[in-house]
């Protein structure tokens, strides 16, 4: 990935849906 100082929001909206993915998946595993 290239760190620009203009990111495009289709890239910020792309990394928040992986996070928000992750993070679902590490709560659903959490007992």
């Amino acid at each position: 990935m290239t760190t620009s100082p203009v990111m495009p929001s289709r890239c910020t909206s792309t990394i928040r849906i992986m996070t928000q993915r992750r993070r679902k998946r590490v709560r659903q595993r959490a007992p």
